[in-house]
């Protein structure tokens, strides 16, 4: 019988249109042919791979094991999508250890990056950008995971508009190994609500913890489901709305959010 359920709770969900929260494509890793389709032409390295069910609250991640003999671009993705403003932060989400730290590059309209250099990591952090990449410090996270935010709010040339160009790259560093996990890379704009990359947003963030945040058209429905396809709550909200989600657990949930016969559906984190 639970298999049975299991099979109509995947056909119930694969019926909803997913809203995008990613900063590049398929950058929850849930797809990895998505992610792997935004990848530029020098591809991912093969010490890079999903790591099913090794994510966030049992999601899926970018599993990293390595000991590379140079300081590596793990990956370099495409812009995932048109962005109408500049970006004020990037947040992802790592666990693991590493003998040297991640350097991220954000590029800008002219090809050229903003290198960010991750450091220590043993708790959540912010980073701002530097002059080049380094790859000093250490990452133990101590079975956690912890949030790492790259600083973009003095930044005005990112490439937010041109599919065909680069906007981020992961770098690691040489002759040390990396077993890390990294998941949920995700834009956020000037109000701190994370983009959702398509014309429609109905909820604001998508990382939740006692409260969730709509911006709806008049009245709606809200419902949630968890990842067996069961509603676990339904409320109505009516134009910009905070509700308490606090009773919920922790885990993923697909929100779905129907206004006058027209419904979409967001992937959520309850942390």
């Amino acid at each position: 019988m639970k298999k049975i359920y299991s099979l109509i709770a995947v056909a119930a969900l694969s019926t909803f249109s997913f809203a995008q929260v990613n900063a590049i494509p398929g950058s929850d890793f849930e797809n990895w042919e998505e992610f792997t389709s935004g990848v530029n032409s020098y591809g991912i390295k093969a010490y890079a791979v999903q790591g099913v069910g090794k994510g966030v609250d049992g999601s899926n991640s970018l599993n990293i094991t390595t000991n590379t003999q140079k300081n590596d671009y793990v990956f370099t993705s495409r812009l995932g999508s048109k962005l109408t403003s500049q970006p004020k932060q990037i947040t992802f989400w790592v666990k693991g250890t590493a003998g040297k730290t991640l350097s991220l590059n954000i590029y800008k309209v002219d090809g050229t990056y903003y290198p960010y250099n991750v450091g220590d990591l043993s708790a959540d952090t912010t980073v701002v950008s530097s002059a080049n990449n380094q790859y000093a410090g250490v990452i133990n996270t101590n079975g956690n995971w912890v949030k790492v935010t790259l600083d973009l709010s003095d930044k005005t040339d990112l490439n937010v508009t041109d599919l065909d160009k680069d906007f981020f790259a992961l770098k690691i560093g040489k002759d040390v190994d990396y077993a890390l996990d990294i998941d949920n890379i995700q834009l956020w704009d000037m109000n701190m609500n994370v983009y959702t990359l398509t014309p429609e947003k109905t909820v604001l963030n998508t990382l939740w913890t006692n409260t969730a945040s709509f911006d709806v058209k008049g009245k709606a429905t809200v419902e949630v489901y968890n990842t067996n396809g069961q509603i676990v709550k339904t409320f109505e909200v009516n134009g910009k709305q905070t509700v308490n989600v606090s009773s919920l657990a922790k885990g993923i949930y697909f929100v779905k959010t129907t206004t006058n016969g027209t419904s979409s559906t967001t992937k959520v984190v309850k942390k």
